[in-house]
């Protein structure tokens, strides 16, 4: 049987910075959390995407997902695994939600 979305998206959570008592900063750990199950298509042609700021840019991996993925910002860093094998790693290029899916360019 094929499935849409084999494999899981993990997008990685930033911490935030705590402060002690005595006003010194915390280090807090930054960790992937599982976020959406996916796909990923490589960009074997070359294309190109369209960013915010109207500057177009070659992507490597096209993410296709659920319509019910939380957005997820420009910037944040990903990994797509199947498994325990990771298939795709990179920062998020342009995130966008459609009429009938979500998709995230790295």
């Amino acid at each position: 049987m094929i499935k849409q979305y084999p494999y899981q998206l993990w997008v990685l959570a930033v911490a935030e910075s705590d402060v002690d008592n005595q006003g010194n900063f915390l280090e807090s750990e930054s960790q992937f959390v599982l976020t959406a199950s996916c796909r990923d298509e490589a960009n074997t042609g070359g294309q190109t995407v369209q960013l915010a700021d109207s500057s177009t840019i070659k992507y490597d991996t096209l993410i296709q997902l659920p319509k019910s993925c939380p957005v997820i910002e420009a910037g944040a860093s990903i990994k797509v695994l199947d498994g325990s094998t990771l298939r795709v790693e990179g920062i998020v290029k342009r995130f966008s939600r459609d009429q009938l899916h979500c998709r995230l360019w790295v």
